[in-house]
């Protein structure tokens, strides 16, 4: 697959996936079940009302979107922590490449890291990009560098795992520079980088499930953080499993903004449906970081799936439809 099918896909996937989520982020798993998302903008109860989302967040796409955009841009420029720094500083400062002309929906540990790259960037100390990761901070284990990190996949597809490592490490902890954020976001391009390849989905999982286990093994890694990759690393996502601890997999699969249960949840809707709509459609069902699971899932549909298989309505429902297309278009 060359680079602009591929960024095509990742740039749609991932905002049809958080457009989609949007509107019902912060609402319960059982909110989601007694008034499913059926459509962009629509939820419907069980008597079969109709209940649409307001009007100005059909085809929102949100934070999720926009510093996906803003990475890549900066790697149609090559690869460069600085640059990819500016952008979202641009971003948050200045609404640059967001669906309301401002940053919205911020989560804390992203504004925090944000105002830090500001400073460190008017310093002109650009050196002290790499080694955020040096003052790992439990609080640092959200979602924010996961729902952004897949265009770094065109960066590191040719790249041995230890290299992949190195970069993953270097651009998920501009904003949230912690080992598990970092271990999530190599799975997560680990996986996608097979999909691509043409792997079966379950048997990419087992691969990357392997290839992380290798990887951890021969780093530092704490007792505690391997206890909390445990069902990534070890355990069948798929609701087919025999174990008993899988029986009720959308019982125990949460879906709120830690980066392990949004991995997790993005990784359980791939497997357990079988086109876009499907997955995205489970993603927000899940309920709570509906957005975010749905882009991180979306992302990974597209890439599986295909461009065409994201339904067009959807895509023309985006807002500021020119932001997404010149992005991907940066790659043809």
């Amino acid at each position: 697959m060359n680079n602009a099918e591929l960024m095509k896909r990742i740039v749609y996937g991932v905002a049809v996936g958080d457009a989609l989520g949007f509107p019902w982020q912060f609402a319960g798993r059982e909110s989601r079940k007694l008034r499913p998302v059926t459509d962009m903008g629509v939820s419907v109860d069980a008597s079969g009302q109709v209940h649409p989302a307001r009007e100005e967040e059909i085809g929102l796409w949100s934070d999720d979107t926009s510093l996906t955009l803003c990475l890549a841009e900066s790697l149609a420029r090559g690869y460069d922590l600085a640059d990819q720094a500016q952008r979202f500083v641009q971003w948050y400062y200045e609404g640059y490449l967001s669906a309301r002309d401002q940053a919205f929906d911020v989560g804390g540990q992203t504004s925090k890291a944000i105002r830090v790259l500001k400073d460190i960037l008017a310093s002109g100390e650009h050196e002290r990009l790499r080694d955020l990761l040096s003052e790992p901070a439990e609080d640092a284990n959200g979602n924010g560098a996961l729902m952004r990190i897949l265009p770094l996949l065109i960066h590191i597809r040719d790249l041995e795992i230890g290299e992949q490592l190195r970069v993953v490490a270097e651009a998920s902890a501009l904003t949230h520079p912690h080992i598990r954020s970092v271990l999530c976001c190599l799975w997560y391009l680990k996986y996608a980088e097979k999909l691509i390849d043409g792997v079966d989905k379950f048997e990419a999982a087992r691969h990357t499930q392997s290839e992380i286990r290798e990887l951890i093994d021969s780093t530092a890694c704490s007792t505690r953080d391997c206890a909390e990759l445990r069902r990534l690393l070890e355990k069948d996502l798929s609701q087919g499993s025999t174990d008993p601890e899988q029986s009720h997999c959308a019982d125990y699969i949460s879906s709120g903004g830690y980066v392990v249960h949004t991995l997790e949840a993005a990784m359980y809707c791939l497997l357990n449906t079988s086109d876009y709509r499907q997955c995205v459609l489970a993603a927000t069902n899940l309920g709570d970081d509906t957005d975010t699971v749905a882009a991180v899932a979306g992302g990974l549909a597209a890439l599986l799936y295909g461009y065409e298989s994201i339904p067009p309505e959807w895509i023309k429902s985006l807002k500021k439809p020119e932001l997404l297309e010149r992005i991907a278009g940066l790659y043809i």
